[in-house]
C-alpha cells in the first residue's frame, strides 16, 4: 500500500497526492490500483522540490503536462529486462469544460470522485536506463474529456479527446547533468472546449500545443 496526503498551499488545502495497492507476481508483471499520479514526463511521479533543480517546474510541466496529476484506474507494471520498465493504466479522464487557452489543460483535471468516467483513458510510460548515466523515456496518454457534469455545454463538447506524447533523455556525467524534455498535445474538437465565459475572455485551447525544455546542472 502507498499513501501520501499533503497540506497545500500554506497548509489550507488537504490533499492526497495518491493512494494506491501493488499487488506484486513477478519483477515482469504485476497489477496496481487506487489513485496513481500519472507516467507522463520526467516530473509527475517525482515532483518533490529536492528531486529537480529550477525553483518552480518548468511551464512545459505545468501547463502542457498538468504536474502533479493524478487520476483514478488500474493498470500493470514491470520490469522485464535490466535497465528496462513499463507501467500500463487505464484511467479516469480529463474534464474538457476546465480547458482554457490560458492554463491549456491543467484546469481539466479534477478529484477522482468526480473525474469523468464514461470515456476512460490509457496512459503508458517505457524508460530506459541500462546504459551508465543514460537515461531514456516515452510516456504516451489517449483518452476522451467530457464534462463532469451534466450541462447543456457538455452536449456541445462532441468527440473532444486528448492525446499527448512526449519523450525525455537524461545524461548525467560525473558533476554534469543534462536533460531535454518534448511533448507535444493534440486536442480533438477543442473549438467545443471550455466554457462560454473564459473561452469570450481568453478564446479557445490551441488543437496542437508544443512544448520542450533543456536543463543543464552542474
Amino acid at each position: 500500500v502507498h499513501t501520501e496526503v499533503d497540506f497545500e498551499h500554506a497548509a489550507r488545502d488537504l490533499e492526497m497526492e495518491f493512494a494506491y495497492v501493488d499487488f506484486k507476481f513477478n519483477p515482469s508483471f504485476n497489477v496496481r490500483a487506487g489513485t496513481l499520479l500519472m507516467p507522463v514526463g520526467p516530473l509527475n511521479e517525482t515532483h518533490e522540490p529536492t528531486l529537480f533543480y529550477s525553483v518552480e517546474r518548468p511551464n512545459v510541466e505545468k501547463t502542457i503536462i498538468p504536474t502533479t496529476w493524478q487520476e483514478g484506474g488500474l493498470g500493470i507494471f514491470g520490469s522485464p529486462l535490466a535497465g528496462l520498465a513499463y507501467k500500463l493504466y487505464l484511467v479516469s479522464s480529463l474534464n474538457a469544460e476546465k480547458f482554457s487557452a490560458k492554463d491549456g489543460i491543467r484546469n481539466g483535471r479534477g478529484k477522482v470522485n468526480n473525474a469523468p468516467t464514461d470515456k476512460p483513458a490509457i496512459v503508458a510510460r517505457v524508460e530506459y536506463a541500462a546504459l551508465a548515466g543514460l537515461d531514456l523515456g516515452l510516456s504516451l496518454y489517449q483518452g476522451g474529456a467530457k464534462g463532469a457534469t451534466t450541462t447543456a455545454l457538455n452536449t456541445a463538447l462532441g468527440n473532444a479527446a486528448v492525446e499527448i506524447t512526449e519523450a525525455d533523455i537524461r545524461y548525467r556525467i560525473k558533476r554534469a547533468d543534462l536533460r531535454f524534455v518534448y511533448v507535444t498535445t493534440k486536442i480533438d474538437d477543442a473549438a467545443k472546449t471550455g466554457t462560454k465565459a473564459d473561452t469570450a475572455k481568453n478564446g479557445v485551447i490551441g488543437e496542437k500545443v508544443n512544448g520542450m525544455y533543456l536543463e543543464a546542472a552542474y
